[in-house]
């Protein structure tokens, strides 16, 4: 028997960018990627006693990570900074077998069940609905309701906030996990004010690597805006003349 109780959790809804293409094209290759490689991250993922309050669920090419908010504003921060770093690292392990992440973090009413892979509630709605009509490139947006549940009066301020507080993950100390808009320059539009960086310290992948898969992907008319964006997004994380040329290009 079901008896349904909602509590306050961050959400994260995840969508492999251009999965339907490759259903089309019958890529298996790529099917097994996307399914391998982000049940061997997740399993790592549940594995890690710094992120053993993150929640998972899979359905098809969607990935869904939830995570209590906490009653206490530091651990708030501290619990939205695991998701954070948690989206990240699906992002760039998907990266190397070329699947990009496209998705959006919400905060809200949620009754969550990973042992029937049962989701219900508002905010999983926002962040599907954030998702599916907001995010459009490939990145994981975050909703700005998250904000005002926070306590904070701008965006500015939960960038950093996030990208400040305390945290275990080692591996990810003193990196910057959402976007920060004051330390780069104009090349890449303000459409949102709040996205994860996720071609920020430690990616393990190689921006030259990335570039070839922009290069190759934007040859796509349908693919092409998606593809535009991301080479904005890599220039203002490199200083690489010869890469930026590249991609200025594009």
């Amino acid at each position: 028997m079901i008896n349904i109780e909602y509590k306050k959790y961050f959400i994260a809804f995840l969508d492999v960018l251009g999965f339907k293409k490759i259903i089309y094209e019958n890529d298996t290759k790529k099917i097994n990627d996307y399914l391998n490689e982000s049940l061997e991250k997740i399993k790592s993922i549940n594995g890690s006693p710094s992120k053993r309050k993150i929640e998972i669920i899979t359905i098809s090419d969607s990935i869904i990570l939830t995570i209590p908010t906490e009653d206490d504003n530091k651990d708030r921060l501290h619990n939205l900074r695991q998701l954070c770093i948690s989206v990240i690292a699906l992002q760039q392990v998907l990266i190397k077998s070329e699947i990009f992440l496209r998705g959006a973090i919400s905060v809200g009413d949620l009754y969550v069940d990973t042992e029937k892979n049962q989701i219900i509630g508002k905010a999983f709605i926002q962040a599907y609905e954030l998702e599916s009509t907001v995010a459009k490139y490939p990145r994981v947006i975050m909703d700005n309701k998250i904000i005002e549940f926070l306590g904070l009066t701008s965006s500015q301020d939960l960038i950093v906030k996030v990208n400040q507080c305390n945290h275990q993950s080692n591996i990810f100390y003193g990196s910057e996990v959402l976007y920060d808009w004051n330390n780069y320059g104009n090349s890449l539009e303000k459409d949102v004010p709040l996205f994860i960086d996720y071609l920020n310290t430690p990616f393990k992948g190689n921006f030259f690597d990335v570039c070839e898969l922009i290069q190759k992907n934007s040859i796509d008319i349908h693919l092409y805006e998606k593809y535009l964006w991301l080479s904005r997004y890599l220039i203002t994380k490199t200083n690489d003349k010869y890469l930026i040329n590249k991609l200025n290009k594009i």
